[in-house]
Order: C-alpha cells, then sequence, then structure tokens
C-alpha cells in the first residue's frame, strides 16, 4: 500500500518535466526510487515502503520488492526489516524500539545498490498542548465561496530546544447514522425486524491528507500557538453526528523540517506550485555509488506526542443527509430477487411509508462504515 507521503512524493516527480530550470535533464524513461518510513520513539512496528514511478507515469507506480532494509542504531543494533508485502518491509512487533537520545540510520540494498542515510537523533518531543476546534466560515478548493465549518489548529508546550520543528499528521473518524431505522426485511419472506436500531449507527476512521509543518526559530518563546490544520466543511457528513480528531505531533529535525516543509509548499497549490523546482527537493537517502541520482522521500527519526478531541456536530448549522423516500410500488421487485441480494432491509415507523430505498438509506454499512464502536471513542 502507498502512502499519502508516497503518493505526494510521486505527484512532485510529474511536476519536474513542467519546470525548465532545473538540472540534469529528467525525461519519460527515468524511473525514481521513493523512500517512505520513519522511527520513533513510540512502540513499533516501524514500516519502511520502498517504490519507484515508472517514468513521469504518476499513476504507474510499482513496489520495490526483495530489497534488503536495514534500521541501525548508532553504537547499537543493526535491525533487519522483513518485507510483509511487495515494497512493504516491517520491524517485529516486538522488536527494535526508538528511544529519545539515540542516533539512527536507515541503509537499503535494491538489486546489488547500496543506499543509506546518515545518522540522525531522536529527539525528546515536545507535547501537544491542545488542539482546538473553531466553527469559521472559508473558501475550500471545491468552493470558492466561503463555506461554515471547523477549523482545526495545535498548540504546542514550550518547548526545551532554543529551535524546534514539526510536523503533523491527521486521523479523522466519525459516527453517523443511516437515515432511515429498519422495520421490516425479505430473505425468502418478509418479515418484522425487531431490532431497528441494528444498522442504523457506524464509524469510519481516515487518514487525513496534507502535510503541515511549523518551527520556533525566531519565535521570543519557544512554542507554536494557533497553527492551522485541516479545515472541515460543516456540510459533511463526517460532522453530522460525533467527530473525532486524532493529531501526531514528530519533533524533527531541521533537515526533516527544509524537506518536509518544501513538500508542503509543492502540494498545497498556489504560485509556489510552480515557481519552485521539485527536482531539488532532495531526501536524505543517497546513493554511495551515485550521490547525484535523484532520490525522493525523507527516512524520518521524531520523538511523537499525540492528542485526540471529540466535537458534536455544530449548533450554527443543519447538515442535511441523502433524501431517502420509500418507494411503494417497488416493493413488487424484492420478490422477484435472487438469494445473493438477500437480505432486504425495508423501512417503517412512525409517518414512513413501507416502500423500497436505496440500502445505504437503513444499512450505515453500506457507506463505508462499521457498526462495531472504536475503542477509543467517548460519546
Amino acid at each position: 500500500m502507498i502512502t499519502r507521503f508516497s503518493v505526494i512524493l510521486i505527484v512532485l516527480v510529474s511536476l519536474i518535466s513542467c519546470v525548465e530550470e532545473f538540472q540534469p535533464q529528467l525525461n519519460e524513461s527515468d524511473e525514481l526510487l521513493v523512500v517512505d518510513g520513519k522511527i520513533t520513539n513510540l512502540e513499533g512496528p516501524y514500516t519502511i515502503k520502498l517504490s519507484r514511478s515508472s517514468g513521469l507515469d504518476i499513476h504507474a507506480i510499482e513496489p520495490v520488492a526483495g530489497a534488503s532494509v536495514v534500521i541501525i542504531e548508532e553504537n547499537g543494533p543493526a535491525v533487519s526489516l522483513t518485507e510483509i508485502e511487495p515494497g512493504t518491509y516491517q520491524t517485529k512487533v516486538d522488536g527494535l524500539q526508538g528511544k529519545v537520545g539515540k542516533s539512527y540510520k536507515l541503509a537499503l540494498n535494491i538489486e546489488g545498490i547500496q543506499y543509506e542515510t546518515d545518522y540522525e537523533l531522536l529527539k525528546k518531543p515536545t507535547e501537544i498542548n491542545s488542539v482546538d476546534a473553531r466553527f469559521e466560515y472559508q473558501a475550500s478548493f471545491n468552493s470558492p465561496e466561503d463555506v461554515p465549518g471547523i477549523q482545526f489548529y495545535v498548540n504546542t508546550d514550550n518547548s526545551t530546544f532554543e529551535e524546534d520543528y514539526f510536523l503533523w499528521t491527521l486521523e479523522g473518524t466519525y459516527k453517523y447514522n443511516a437515515s432511515l431505522m429498519i422495520y421490516y426485511v425479505y430473505d425468502g419472506s418478509l418479515r418484522e425486524f425487531d431490532n431497528h436500531d441494528t444498522l442504523n449507527t457506524c464509524y469510519i476512521s481516515y487518514d487525513i491528507g496534507g502535510i503541515y509543518t511549523a518551527r520556533t526559530a525566531n519565535l521570543s518563546v519557544p512554542q507554536v500557538l494557533d497553527k492551522p490544520l485541516y479545515f472541515l466543511p460543516a456540510t459533511d457528513i463526517r460532522l453530522s453526528v460525533r467527530y473525532s480528531l486524532f493529531t501526531t505531533q514528530y519533533s524533527i529535525s531541521e533537515e526533516a523540517y527544509q524537506f518536509w516543509r518544501q513538500v508542503e509548499l509543492q502540494s498545497g497549490g498556489g504560485e509556489s506550485l510552480y515557481t519552485s523546482q521539485p527536482y531539488q527537493i532532495r531526501g536524505n537517502v543517497k546513493n554511495i555509488s551515485d550521490p547525484d541520482e535523484a532520490i525522493l522521500g525523507y527516512f524520518t527519526v521524531a520523538g511523537v506526542s499525540q492528542n485526540r478531541i471529540f466535537m458534536d456536530q455544530p449548533a450554527e448549522v443543519n447538515i442535511v443527509l441523502e433524501d431517502c423516500v420509500p418507494d411503494p410500488m417497488a416493493l413488487i421487485e424484492i420478490f422477484d430477487s435472487k438469494p445473493e441480494d438477500w437480505p432486504i432491509y425495508l423501512p417503517g415507523g412512525e409517518g414512513v411509508s413501507l416502500g423500497l430505498v436505496n440500502p445505504d438509506c437503513v444499512d450505515c454499512q453500506k457507506s463505508g462504515g462499521t457498526i462495531e464502536k472504536p475503542s477509543f471513542w467517548v460519546d
């Protein structure tokens, strides 16, 4: 599986063909190695993903299988990773544990070619002080007009470093309901369905795209305040019942910050997408025999702090879900259905007529969720 960081890095390859100033010239036959992985002070396993862009075609990403992948602790052990699927390499669950104050590097052998990073210090993490959710109106990529929504902001504690550098990743989880309750089921015969709300409430967790970075350099106090993160339009089903944002804050090196800051600028649109030079966004992985080889990606070594917040549907907006109107005339269709289409659920109850509806109107799982409540969920 290719992560969002890998996708962003591969997208940068396609931009190279649009910039005339870079050297050396790349052409459609060039394939670039992409490295995506990290080690932190959290428990493993740690994952390294290796892939190649098939020329400048960003839709043809091929995993790099059969490589030797090793994470080395300075003056400590060298741990080999196991390939769990093509191009994805992982440490053992009870294996390597990153330690604050230790330095680590990545070493690769791909078809006899040696790649490695320099040692990088795993810094003491600066803690997240708070993550705030504020109702605001903003324009978005899909809507040039201001729309209501929730803007998330992060605040750090004071850093113990005079200059500190941060990278944030985000994961969202939301609770939502199907529009109608189930009152009847057809599975060869039509009968009443007793537990009306069985398939009404679901949960979905998803990886939020985007690169978010900041630094404390030139600040009077080494603390990041009100760093904007994710904006979620309030008309979205994700805010229809209850929402949770899980924020991971990486305390990274200045070199790692410079890399991810450039990726943030490239992937964020605007003038920087066209005025900067994607080829110059060089990561920390190098070909030992050929230092000029262009390699995308970064092996990140970081101390980590995490935070989870919950919020209910914003009181300022009315989120309108799909208009599910039962069709009584279509009921006859269920008697011609095949066993592979069963069970067929039908709504009912006060004010709701018996009729056929789209499955996602009564079964929240049809929208991609699960009825199993996450272990971390708080109502």
